[in-house]
């Protein structure tokens, strides 16, 4: 949650898991900043982001990522919220990344798997402005292997890219606003990052958007 208690030695995994977090950085580099639940990490799009232990979701086909993002302006320059994986769009096939600033004007859910690519756009939400994101990725699904969720309502894509993918998710690294700690480093705020190896209902989608909606605490170490 990037709490003052979690971020005493970088940012520590309050899920028990033990995926503990480096929060990497240069110069002015990533601050912490009130967020919508307690405090959040600010990135300035320069050189700052996050990297996690390495995740083993070799085990499942399903995974829900739930997140709060503030985008001060949305460009086409495909600078990233969130990806697994140092490029989700490479030779790999247990990836998937979050893009708000996707080349053809949209907001882009994508994964690879070991038959190809699955891509979805959606029309953003209104920037500078805190938003609750959750990616769902299931390669149960023949088809429709991504859908989004923005504020706790479900988003209908503009367009769609579908394959059959039949493999699991990779045991590998999560990086929060960039590819890899080397590109594509995203200039916002981010907070109460989770990740389900699961596919999350719609009822659990609304639950977590209405815990940060109607939280107003804002913590500072």
């Amino acid at each position: 949650t990037f709490d003052g208690p979690q971020m005493l030695t970088n940012v520590a995994d309050t899920s028990g898991q033990g995926n503990n977090c480096s929060l990497i950085h240069a110069g002015s580099g990533t601050t912490t900043v009130p967020g919508k639940l307690g405090q959040a990490l600010q990135f300035d799009g320069s050189n700052d982001y996050v990297k996690t232990a390495p995740i083993n979701l070799s085990s499942t086909n399903k995974v829900s990522v739930s997140f709060w993002l503030l985008w001060p302006a949305f460009a086409g320059d495909d600078d990233l919220a969130l990806e697994f994986t140092n490029s989700a769009a490479g030779a790999q096939t247990g990836g998937f990344f979050v893009d708000p600033n996707d080349s053809a004007a949209a907001l882009a859910v994508y994964l690879k798997g070991d038959i190809g690519q699955n891509y979805a756009a959606y029309t953003r939400p209104t920037a500078n402005a805190w938003h609750h994101y959750v990616a769902i990725y299931d390669k149960s699904q023949s088809t429709n292997e991504v859908e989004l969720y923005i504020d706790g309502s479900y988003q209908t894509p503009t367009g769609r890219v579908t394959n059959d993918n039949t493999n699991n998710f990779a045991n590998d690294n999560f990086y929060l606003m960039s590819r890899g700690g080397t590109t594509l480093f995203g200039n916002g705020k981010l907070d109460d990052v989770r990740v389900y190896s699961r596919a999350l209902s719609a009822a659990e989608v609304l639950r977590l958007y209405q815990i940060g909606a109607t939280s107003k605490i804002a913590k500072t170490l």
